[in-house]
């Protein structure tokens, strides 16, 4: 019983974290809107590296610290940067998306785009997460062969 409420707490670190950073960033959207490029550029490299360290840390805590950090960072640099990749084509095909479906489908079509959003995300993140032992294995038997 007492191992199944410290899993309810890591569940609750994890998911307070992610909720911290959503309200970090939306307050950092609002406060800085306007303000020089470089402030921005700045802070896509510090939110980079927060999320390399989120999804490094996240399945440590989750697998009671079973998995080494090395094993875990090929998974977590693939999921960041399908995140972000995720992040740059949104900028440019999501609006289109959006005004495309609402065009066809009306208020209904923003609820389809949206979705369908939230699966691509979804699926890059399912791909990170099932990729992640194998590159690890990749790189340990390149590791071998050296």
């Amino acid at each position: 019983m007492c191992l199944g409420i410290a899993d309810q707490a890591r569940y609750v670190q994890v998911l307070g974290a992610m909720v911290l950073g959503a309200i970090v960033f939306v307050f950092q959207v609002k406060e800085l809107r306007g303000d020089p490029s470089w402030i921005g550029w700045i802070l896509d490299i510090v939110w980079v590296a927060l999320l390399l360290v989120f999804f490094v840390w996240t399945p440590r805590l989750l697998l009671h610290h079973r998995v080494a950090r090395r094993d875990l960072l090929p998974g977590a640099v693939f999921t960041v940067l399908g995140l972000v990749s995720m992040r740059l084509i949104s900028v440019f095909l999501f609006t289109h998306w959006l005004n495309w479906y609402s065009t066809t489908y009306g208020a209904f079509g923003i609820v389809i785009a949206i979705f369908f959003w939230i699966i691509a995300v979804g699926t890059v993140l399912v791909l990170a997460a099932a990729l992640s032992p194998a590159l690890a294995h990749r790189r340990d038997l390149r590791a071998g062969r050296a």
